[in-house]
Formats: C-alpha cells, sequence, structure tokens
C-alpha cells in the first residue's frame, strides 16, 4: 500500500486521480514542478504497517522535521489531504484518500479472507466455506 501511495505522489497521479499544479511561483521557488516533492521527505515518511492482528496504520510518521523547523511532514502532508475552505494558501492535493478509495475493494477481500481464517475455516470460497 506505501508503495501505491509513493508511486502516486512521483507520477502526480494518485490513485488515478491528477495532482494540482504548482503554481509558478512555487516552482521557482523549489526548482521543481513536482507537486508535494519538496525534499523527499514527505515520501520516505509514507508508512503501511500492521500494528496488530486487527488493526493497520496507513499514512505519515510523525516527528520528521519539514524544511520549515515550525513545521512537521505529517502537518504538511495533513493540510493537503485534508484541507478545507479555512485555510486558503495552499490548494489541496490528496494523496492518501485517492489510492485507499482504488484499494478498497482488494481491502475489504483481505479483511474478509481474515475473518473467516479467525472463525477457523480453511476455505476462502465466500460460497462454500468449509471447517
Amino acid at each position: 500500500m506505501d508503495k501505491r501511495i509513493r508511486y502516486g505522489i512521483l507520477t502526480s497521479r494518485p490513485g488515478g486521480q491528477r495532482l494540482r499544479p504548482n503554481a509558478p511561483a512555487t516552482i521557482r521557488k523549489k526548482g521543481s514542478s513536482k507537486p508535494l516533492i519538496d525534499t523527499r521527505k514527505l515520501l520516505e515518511t509514507i508508512q503501511a504497517r500492521r500494528l496488530s492482528r486487527t488493526a493497520v496504520f496507513v499514512g505519515i510518521s510523525g516527528g520528521v522535521q519539514h524544511t520549515d523547523p515550525r513545521r512537521s511532514v505529517a502537518l504538511v502532508g495533513r493540510f493537503h489531504e485534508f484541507l478545507t475552505k479555512n485555510f486558503p494558501v495552499l490548494p489541496r492535493r490528496r494523496f492518501l484518500g485517492p489510492v485507499l478509495h482504488k484499494e478498497l475493494p482488494r481491502l475489504i477481500k483481505i479483511m474478509q479472507q481474515n475473518v473467516i481464517r479467525g472463525f477457523g475455516f480453511t476455505g476462502v470460497d465466500f460460497g462454500r466455506l468449509t471447517a
């Protein structure tokens, strides 16, 4: 999952949805037209990991400092993912949600298989389960 999120950022098409391009002033400032890629810290902090048998974490690990010492990478990522009209400075560039939405059918199937295994069934055919 984390590889798919990183790929979406690198191609500027997370989950197949095109990111808004950087403004000309932003391109001049950072020297790149790639949205969400500045120092690659955001890419490096994206994680998808299993926390327990029933929980996973998909997102940005906290504590990594942004180039601006007043911000963390997680804070910058949160602004892009969940931006509202109350914060008009940055354009919204969702990079987690579109990938999760695209992967939802696959994730549901994995969860169903894990539930079935948890009940002791050996079959993965949802129509005919065997004990």
